[in-house]
């Protein structure tokens, strides 16, 4: 079982805020509601990322890929495999009302980081993933590069 981790962006003050690490959720919750209008609360999502760094929601992550195709003989029996298309994704960590962690508001590159297209509900494999900022402190990251 995952720790329940919150932190918090002070909004006014462009602050993020640790260390609610083993509390309560009444008591982050209370907390977070006395100071709503200035901060957004992010919930740790149980997984790290390959750098072993907790993985937040509200995180921007940067998720490599890579497509293989595999040639085979007529007997069936493997000939080679050859990459086809590799690159990565930058979007934003979110979770879908069935509870899967997916990267949002998503911007795919190829291998050599020219941007390909937008899309959306791309899986989160926390080992091939890298948290490269937050939308509250990065939201540039977002933007594409062209």
């Amino acid at each position: 079982m995952s720790k329940i981790k919150f932190r918090f962006f002070r909004t006014k003050v462009k602050e993020m805020v640790y260390g609610f690490e083993g509390c309560s959720v009444t008591y982050v919750l209370g907390l977070w509601d006395t100071e709503k209008h200035v901060s957004e609360l992010m919930q740790y999502t149980g997984l790290k990322d390959k750098n072993y760094i907790d993985i937040f929601k509200g995180d921007i992550a940067k998720r490599e890929f890579d497509i293989w195709k595999t040639e085979y003989a007529y007997d069936g029996s493997p000939l080679g495999d050859e990459c086809i298309e590799e690159g990565y994704f930058i979007g934003v960590v979110s979770q879908t009302p069935s509870g899967l962690y997916v990267l949002n508001k998503c911007r795919k590159y190829d291998a050599e980081g020219n941007f390909v297209k937008k899309c959306s509900g791309i899986k989160l494999f926390a080992h091939r993933c890298e948290v490269i900022g937050n939308i509250y402190e990065h939201p540039h990251l977002l933007e594409v590069a062209q």
